[in-house]
Order: structure tokens, then sequence, then C-alpha cells
């Protein structure tokens, strides 16, 4: 058995999690963006979800969501899942939210 393929070179964060959507042609990424928090004191997170070409392996589109609560872990639970019929994307987070 072997294992092969190529690198993606994604913008700075941790990765939590993937999921492809092959119909389309597209794959999804879940990170954990580290920034300054809002008052200028400690650090704080996002999470931001890219889309990219699966052919090309460029960025479409990214959305990043509002600063993680205090005290929320850096590394979320990643889980990324799509939706062929719906034509959503399902992401979950260490909020009690869950967002489509």
């Amino acid at each position: 058995m072997s294992v092969g393929g190529s690198r993606v070179p994604l913008p700075e964060g941790n990765v939590l999690g993937a999921a492809f959507y092959e119909d389309k042609g597209v794959f999804f990424v879940q990170q954990s963006v580290l920034s300054t928090g809002s008052n200028g004191r400690g650090i704080r997170f996002h999470l931001q979800l890219s889309s990219w070409n699966l052919k090309s392996r460029s960025e479409i589109t990214k959305r990043m969501f509002a600063e993680a609560p205090q005290g929320v872990s850096a590394f979320p639970c990643g889980r990324v899942d799509t939706s062929a019929k719906l034509h959503r994307v399902f992401i979950a987070a260490q909020v009690p939210t869950l967002r489509l």
C-alpha cells in the first residue's frame, strides 16, 4: 500500500477538520486562527472556514466567525461535513450552537 498526494498551502492557523464536496469539486477546511483579544490583551482565536477548488487547489472563499468565547479551547471539535442534498456545510465547534 502506498499513500500519495499533493500539499495545499493553507493560511496560518491550526487545521481542525476538513470535508470534501466532490460533486462540486470543492473541499472545505475549518481552522483555528489566533489573534490578539479585542481589548488588546490576551490571545484569542476565531474559527475560520475556507473553501478550495479540488482541481486547482486554490482558495475560493473564506469566512471568519466571531471571536470564540473566553475559556474555550483553541482546539475545539473540528468536524466538518457537507450535504449534497441541502447544499450546506455543517461545522462543529465548542460553543452551544450549530452553524449552517
